[in-house]
């Protein structure tokens, strides 16, 4: 069975519509503190790395230049819908019927974690894009004994996406092309080829406009924060393990108690250095980045002291990825300025009502930890979603779920080594995989039930 153009059509049209309610209704889009940062750096043409350059420049060229922000949400929503539309396409060629892939498309993009985070000004949404046009590509890849063209531009498409918007995409590239090696071995070596290519010039993109002066290195960047976090919560769980030449070090930078709160949690990067969860304090930016070469070697003496400790606060941090339930301060989706005092971000009031309802569903989805751990833990639905793979095995579709699994793991395991705390969105990709999945499963487990009941009836 093959997806024709009229089948990627309709899917493209039904996955689109849903989300552009979640468009219209949250016009221009949601932003946050990354958000802001970004509009800062056009605005005032000064830009760094902290939040990538592909990524300045697809707010760049999508805002026009920085004047029209809801074309930026539009541009995110256009993405994240040809994705899930390349991935259902997909799944029709591997004998699914069409009605269902169809059907489970639109009802997913009306979901709050897809159609609240595809509206959401973050570079997170191109990323996941790219992590659901991977998952396409190799199960086209499987499906055929020679890979199309048009299946390897996907692969390439998808790739950069992945690898260009987010500083843990080439090692997410490096470790999927790792496993496709081991699992699948020479059968895979031409989509390896193309994947490692992307990858380094993912890389390129992240690190080149700084070597040549077109951008600016971020000042966060001139610190290590995963060392940072373990000498807070070191001195959080065992003050005396801190000599006093170093607890002077640390009073000289920030309060006692401001690392201490940054020691009892995963948040750390926010409880350190946000005023009040708002702004950073450009202050402790700046003492920080002074004093690195005495942080380092504090350190290096905590690891000596303490290697226990500073491996949990290891897996603290990276609780949000290996954990299948939250702990600690878990992030919502990111309905944070919905109201801004900027007059370029206001609100235009056209449909008060279908607002209230979009952030009413966004609401119910993530306020609690338990709502968010059911919608938003992306190793939950991974193992949920492998659970029905390897049970379901009368049915194919679930199956094709392992295909896509090492975009998954390599997605996680490269959050895990590289970035400070784990929001939900950092993983946003492997969710939306293992969630589509998971509802289409379902879905062709009922219509089968259904099926065979009008057959005995009959």
């Amino acid at each position: 069975m093959s997806a024709s153009t009229r089948d990627r059509l309709t899917l493209l049209v039904v996955v689109s519509l849903p989300l552009l309610v979640w468009w219209v209704g949250l016009y221009p889009g949601t932003f946050t503190n990354d958000s802001l940062s970004v509009i800062r750096q056009i605005r005032t043409d000064s830009w760094n790395n902290g939040h990538t350059n592909a990524y300045l420049s697809f707010v760049w060229l999508f805002s026009l230049g920085g004047s029209q922000w809801g074309l930026v949400a539009l541009a995110q929503v256009t993405l994240l819908a040809l994705s899930i539309s390349s991935l259902g396409a997909a799944i029709i060629k591997s004998g699914v019927p069409k009605l269902l892939v169809v059907a489970a498309s639109g009802i997913f993009a009306l979901l709050p974690q897809v159609g609240a985070f595809a509206v959401t000004m973050w570079k997170d949404v191109p990323s996941s894009a790219g992590a659901l046009m991977l998952a396409a590509a190799l199960l086209e890849r499987r499906l055929t004994s020679t890979p199309k063209t048009s299946t390897l531009w996907l692969l390439a498409v998808g790739a950069l996406l992945l690898g260009s918007f987010r500083w843990n995409g080439p090692i997410a590239l490096v470790l999927l092309s790792a496993i496709l090696i081991v699992l699948q071995r020479r059968s895979s070596l031409n989509i390896v080829v193309v994947i490692l290519g992307v990858a380094v010039a993912s890389t390129g993109t992240l690190l080149l406009p700084q070597q040549i002066g077109l951008t600016k290195s971020h000042d966060l960047f001139l610190i290590d924060y995963r060392q940072l976090h373990d000498i807070a919560y070191v001195f959080h769980e065992q003050p005396s393990s801190i000599s006093e030449p170093d607890k002077d070090t640390l009073s000289s930078l920030m309060p006692f108690e401001r690392w201490s709160q940054g020691g009892s949690t995963c948040e750390t990067v926010d409880v350190l250095l946000f005023d009040q969860i708002s702004q950073f304090s450009p202050r402790a930016i700046e003492n920080l980045g002074n004093q690195r070469t005495e942080l380092r070697a504090m350190w290096r003496r905590v690891v000596r002291d303490e290697p226990l400790l500073v491996t949990w606060a290891r897996l603290c941090r990276a609780g949000g990825v290996w954990s299948p339930i939250f702990f600690g301060n878990q992030p919502t989706l990111g309905l944070v300025y919905l109201h801004s005092n900027d007059s370029e971000l206001g609100r235009p009031g056209y449909f008060p009502h279908l607002e209230k309802e979009l952030i009413r569903a966004v609401k119910m989805t993530s306020s609690s930890e338990t709502s968010k751990t059911i919608t938003l833990n992306a190793m939950l639905w991974t193992l949920v979603a492998m659970s029905l793979a390897l049970a379901v095995k009368s049915r194919q579709l679930a199956r094709r779920f392992l295909l896509c699994l090492p975009i998954s793991v390599g997605v996680m395991m490269s959050v895990m080594l590289g970035a400070v705390a784990h929001d939900a969105r950092y993983v946003a990709g492997p969710l939306l995989i293992s969630q589509y999945f998971v509802g289409l499963v379902l879905l062709d487990w009922i219509w089968h039930r259904v099926a065979v009941s009008r057959r005995l009836r009959a």
